[in-house]
């Protein structure tokens, strides 16, 4: 089966999405699976990025129609001039089909702006091709806190209207593309995550937390985690592994909030829980996820898990009082009291055994199957 994947990201540094597409095209590429990558960059500068090392044996083709972010705003505002829907790739998928010569029976979209352009190249080169949109925490950032929301609020209506089938990888984003389209044919699947059979982790004597990921305030909400912490008494320990644009201004309120001496910025680290050998729980205060990978590979490792309970993905890993504990997104002292519960003891978790067995449904064997078998009922449908 011919697959290609078309997506806005460039594959240029490893992150959870990369993590998630690697396990899929590794996993089904044993099942006689062909995948050809292409990646529509936002600009022509970021062309130049290199693709990861472990995406260079896959058929990958990059390019972008816009030289710099003025061009494609310029883009923008004049398709809504005109009423005109916003296209991202301005036509140059349908040459890429044509240069190709190919007739993929399935395309997988993981860009809701990029759904319309699949429709529109697949017509008309009148390919029998199948479009499935597999959204991984795009739609809840463009419809709730995008800068153009309200401007290409009409192009992801259509989009979900659009596209023949759709991959869900959380309860949350199913139910946002059937409030969009009723009518949809919604699979979800999840995300595979591979499997983890080393030790687990154990709990501290005294309190210490830990957070992985991008160093970003304005999903990841980290400020809001270190305001909670200042305002807790007793004593605690914050472990940062991960990098980011935003790192040295939370660092330096941190400093402002009188913690620097309880936090420790560890870094990137392509496996954070090396050398990790006691943690209490793993914080997570985003504001808007899809399904967040981290929260499953802490309790692959017995670690339980804080989290907001923040629009899509958290409550289909969560299970209060066995693997973690969530919280109402943006609740301040629903937090904090939360943290001080578990630091006084008066919240319990399960054992790191009870905790780890509550992944596998994330496995990657189990997910990759769902995914598997809904990519043969779209395509034979």
């Amino acid at each position: 089966m011919k697959l290609v994947l078309l997506s806005s990201n460039l594959f240029d540094t490893f992150g959870g999405y990369e993590k998630i597409i690697l396990t899929l095209f590794q996993n089904l590429a044993q099942k006689k699976f062909e995948f050809t990558i292409i990646s529509v960059a936002y600009t022509k500068k970021l062309l130049s990025n290199k693709i990861l090392d472990e995406f260079k044996n896959y058929n990958i083709h990059r390019f972008s129609p816009y030289k710099n972010n003025f061009v494609r705003r310029l883009s923008i505002i004049l398709s809504k001039i005109s009423f005109r829907d916003f296209l991202i790739d301005n036509g140059m998928l349908k040459e890429y089909f044509k240069k190709l010569n190919f007739n993929p029976d399935l395309i997988l979209v993981t860009d809701p702006f990029l759904v319309l352009s699949a429709r529109n190249a697949v017509e008309s080169l009148n390919l029998n091709t199948k479009i499935v949109y597999w959204d991984h925490a795009q739609l809840i950032n463009f419809l709730k806190y995008g800068k153009t929301r309200f401007l290409l609020r009409k192009e992801i209506t259509k989009a979900l209207n659009s596209a023949d089938a759709f991959l869900a990888i959380s309860t949350g984003i199913r139910n946002i593309i059937l409030s969009y389209n009723p009518n949809a044919k919604v699979f979800t699947v999840f995300n595979p995550i591979s499997k983890y059979e080393g030790k687990l982790v154990r709990r501290p004597n005294n309190p210490i937390f830990l957070y992985v990921g991008r160093i970003e305030d304005h999903q990841k909400n980290i400020s809001f985690m270190l305001k909670g912490l200042s305002k807790i008494k007793n004593k605690w320990k914050l472990i940062i592994i991960g990098e980011g644009p935003d790192k040295n201004k939370l660092i330096n309120l941190a400093k402002k909030l009188k913690i620097e001496d309880k936090i420790e910025w560890k870094g990137f680290k392509k496996d954070p829980y090396e050398n990790l050998e006691e943690v209490t729980a793993l914080l997570l205060t985003s504001r808007w996820e899809g399904l967040p990978t981290v929260l499953i590979e802490a309790i692959q490792r017995g670690i339980p898990v804080i989290s907001s309970n923040c629009s899509t993905g958290p409550e289909d890993i969560v299970i209060s009082g066995v693997n973690g504990y969530l919280y109402e997104d943006g609740n301040l002292n629903e937090f904090v009291s939360l943290m001080e519960k578990i630091i006084n003891g008066k919240l319990k978790f399960g054992t790191p055994e009870e905790i780890a067995k509550t992944a596998e449904k994330f496995d990657a064997d189990i997910v990759i199957a769902n995914i598997k078998n809904a990519i043969k009922t779209i395509v034979s449908n």
